[in-house]
């Protein structure tokens, strides 16, 4: 028989506030990480392993493409600060940023590929808490 208070300890606030922290957290990761691309880009960085596109870009393209990456992890970044803060509209910002996001990572499948898992992540985290009002306080 499981004890009352273990199950109030799994299913109670801690247990959300935790995953809304991790999920918050990771958020603003994969925002970060976003910003290799533009440093790529613009030469502010370099990388052991080529981050290039799949797909062959000229300059004032590319360069479009740069502030795209950087607007997706603003983007990213703010949706994952409005998720530690409970903001319930966290998810708008949150849905913009992971269909923009793997629309670049389509376009850099080859170094970026890896970055879906996040996205898909952050897609359940806005299904969780729609279902469970995570956010809720």
């Amino acid at each position: 028989m499981i004890a009352p208070e273990l199950v109030t300890a799994r299913s109670g606030p801690a247990w959300r506030s935790r995953l809304v922290t991790g999920l918050g957290l990771l958020t603003i990761l994969h925002g970060a990480i976003h910003m290799m691309a533009p440093a790529d880009i613009w030469d502010l960085a370099e990388f052991e392993q080529e981050v290039s596109p799949s797909v062959e870009f000229g300059g004032a393209a590319l360069d479009a493409l740069a502030v795209g990456w950087t607007i997706t992890a603003l983007i990213l970044a703010f949706a994952g600060v409005m998720l530690l803060l409970r903001r319930p509209s966290w998810s708008i910002p949150a849905l913009t940023g992971v269909a923009v996001s793997q629309a670049l990572i389509v376009l850099w499948w080859g170094s970026a590929w890896v970055g879906t898992i996040p996205n898909a992540l952050i897609l359940l985290g806005v299904v969780l808490d729609r279902r469970l009002r995570l956010t809720a306080r």
